[in-house]
């Protein structure tokens, strides 16, 4: 409509972000202000998606600076902003801080009007909630942990699931230091007062303040049921035509594995082959593997498997995976060329090429889904607990292959 050309599968990183800016900037000259609007940035908070957070505060800089006729608005929780200030540096702080609005919470008979309309039909809140429930309800800190609150509720009347505890908010990468330092301080004061009560012959020993977490009942109670019913909307919507992008599949798995470091550290990073085109992939030293994706029209692997496969022969002491989604078009069997670089790479000692599956997308999308809702505070589990709980109860194959349970290279 705008005259735009298509863009090719096999750009590489900066000519893709160049073509990204071509097209903000055309649209923005067109005859009305072109709005962006950024919304559900908390994850952005926690300490490994930092990198992520410095790329964006950078990015938004230059659009600032470059598109006109431009209006950017980002959603922010106000401890949020506050945390994203003393990330960024002070001239992306300026840009982004040129006019700042702060919403006051609505009033309690508005909020209840909010209630009111996500109710099924017929259903009147009070006759649903008790002042009690609608005290708990309405004291939440947010509009959005608010309707999980009535939510929690609403299950726990009509559907019998018990009402889970109030989930206290985690401390931001910013503070915790801060509060470490004033527990330790706390401990060694409390330490102090008791050794001159204590026999002489009898030692003090503190504990570290910081306990790992185990799992309860509670948990279980609040995850199986989300879990549940975001799978059966992942599976309902599977057969309908979508967008598979190799890029946008590896941000997945590094939210996820970003997600397990609390129980499993795992560095990341990228190799290169020279200046040669790479599928999108990650790997991880410490347990040299290689997960790739190849997501693009089968006229236009090759390119991309060859300098894979030359990957693979360079690094002996790796281990490779290179998937492709199993309901894209797979190369025909007219492609000799491609064949044939699938099936070295089956023959290699060290690599294979595996369809991911209904199953394999299920389980990347449910545990990216339920991750990203943590983060965004759609859902307020711990994070930790529930990822380990996930692990425990599911086993996903492309995890247990990263982790290394799975020496075979065999994707169920």
């Amino acid at each position: 409509m705008i005259g735009l050309p298509p863009w090719s599968a096999d750009l590489d990183r900066n000519t893709f972000a160049l073509e990204g800016m071509k097209v903000i900037g055309r649209l923005s000259l067109l005859d009305r202000p072109l709005i962006i609007v950024f919304d559900q940035l908390e994850a952005l908070g926690r300490e490994e998606n930092r990198d992520i957070l410095l790329n964006l505060g950078d990015a938004l800089k230059e659009l600032f600076t470059r598109i006109p006729n431009s209006l950017f608005i980002l959603n922010l929780f106000p401890d949020r902003w506050q945390h994203f200030q003393t990330q960024f540096d002070r001239a992306t702080v300026d840009r982004l801080s040129q006019t700042i609005l702060s919403l006051d919470p609505p009033p309690t008979p508005q909020l209840q009007t909010l209630l009111q309309t996500r109710l099924p039909s017929g259903i009147h809140l009070q006759a649903l909630f008790t002042a009690d429930d609608l005290s708990d309800i309405l004291s939440q800190p947010s509009i959005r942990a608010i309707l999980n609150r009535a939510a929690a509720y609403y299950c726990h009347y009509i559907n019998g699931i018990p009402l889970p505890p109030l989930v206290q908010a985690l401390p931001t990468a910013s503070d915790l230091p801060a509060r470490v330092q004033r527990l330790e301080t706390e401990l060694q004061t409390l330490k102090q007062l008791l050794i001159p009560l204590l026999p002489a012959s009898a030692p003090i020993a503190l504990s570290s303040p910081l306990q790992e977490p185990s799992p309860s009942a509670d948990l279980a109670e609040m995850l199986d049921p989300y879990l549940r019913t975001t799978e059966a909307q992942l599976r309902t919507g599977y057969p309908q035509e979508a967008i598979i992008d190799s890029t946008a599949d590896i941000g997945k798995l590094r939210t996820i594995v970003n997600a397990l470091q609390g129980i499993h550290p795992l560095p990341m990073s990228t190799l290169r082959l020279g200046k040669r085109k790479l599928p999108d992939h990650l790997y991880f030293s410490t347990q040299k593997r290689v997960i790739a994706f190849i997501q693009v029209d089968p006229g236009s692997m090759y390119g991309q498997l060859n300098n894979f496969n030359q990957l693979v022969i360079a690094h002996p002491e790796l281990q490779f995976l290179l998937l492709r989604d199993a309901r894209l078009k797979p190369p025909s069997k007219t492609a000799t060329a491609t064949q044939a670089a699938l099936a070295a790479l089956n023959n290699s000692p060290n690599g294979k090429y595996a369809l991911l599956t209904q199953d394999d997308r299920i389980h990347l999308e449910l545990m990216h889904r339920m991750i990203t809702d943590i983060q965004n505070r759609d859902l307020e589990i711990d994070l930790t607990l529930a990822v380990g709980y996930y692990l425990d109860h599911r086993d996903p194959p492309l995890i247990a292959w990263i982790l290394g349970r799975d020496q075979a290279l065999q994707i169920r």
